[in-house]
C-alpha cells in the first residue's frame, strides 16, 4: 500500500468515524448528507495519482469504507471506480478547454 493511498484511507476512515458519532448524537439527516460530501471529497483528492497503482486489496478496503459511509447516511455514494472515472473526465475536459495546456493536442 503506497503512502498516498494509505493517507487517503486514514482520512476517510476518520471521516466515517465522525459520521458514526453524528448519527449517535441524532443529528439531522441533512447534516449527515452534507458530511457525506466530505467523504467523497477526500476520496476525490489525489485519486488520479494513486488509483492506478492501488492494489486490489487496497481498493476493496476503500470500497468497504464507502459502503460503511452509505449505511450510516442512508444515502448512495459513488463507487471508487465511479469517482475515478469522473475525475479523469473532469481533468480531460479541463485540458481540452485550455488551449495553452501542453497536452491539449493529445485530445
Amino acid at each position: 500500500m503506497d503512502s498516498e493511498h494509505h493517507h487517503s484511507r486514514k482520512e476517510v476512515t476518520a471521516a466515517v468515524y465522525f459520521l458514526r458519532t453524528l448519527r449517535r448524537a441524532n443529528v439531522s439527516q441533512q447534516l449527515l448528507l452534507s458530511y457525506r460530501c466530505a467523504v467523497e471529497s477526500i476520496l476525490s483528492y489525489g485519486i488520479l495519482v494513486w488509483f492506478a497503482s492501488c492494489t486490489v486489496a487496497g481498493r476493496k478496503a476503500l470500497q468497504r469504507v464507502i459502503e460503511t459511509a452509505q449505511s450510516i447516511t442512508n444515502a448512495q455514494l459513488p463507487s471508487l471506480q465511479d469517482i475515478y472515472k469522473a475525475q479523469c473526465l473532469r481533468r480531460a475536459t479541463n485540458i481540452t478547454q485550455d488551449l495553452s495546456h501542453p497536452a491539449n493536442h493529445l485530445f
